[in-house]
């Protein structure tokens, strides 16, 4: 049983690649296709290269979502946010809540 034990614990300590694009207003990165990850990586690893490559100045309080609009945590991992392979991030500044106003300004 121990060897079972030990080959349980190498396959959930085996790195696992998951492709990742990441989409900004600005562009994507990689510009086409998908970059290659660890599952293990920190999110917030995925999102700073995205911002050097892309050039971005100011990213603080932009949120990173999923295709289905489910919001990701950069503080976790890949595997951690559930991000499946080929997976496209939406990474934009969070949107304002305008509500409805309306010709004089009044909500």
């Amino acid at each position: 049983m121990g060897t079972q034990t030990q080959d349980l614990r190498s396959v959930a300590t085996k790195p696992q690649i998951v492709n990742i694009q990441v989409v900004t207003g600005s562009g994507n990165y990689p510009s086409s296709g998908f970059q290659h990850y660890n599952s293990h990586e920190l999110l917030s690893t995925v999102l700073h290269q995205a911002q050097q490559h892309l050039h971005l100045q100011n990213t603080a309080g932009w949120v990173a979502k999923t295709e289905d609009d489910r919001v990701l945590n950069p503080s976790l991992t890949i595997a951690e946010n559930n991000i499946e392979d080929r997976s496209q991030i939406f990474w934009a500044p969070t949107e304002s809540g305008g509500g409805s106003f309306d010709a004089s300004g009044n909500q």
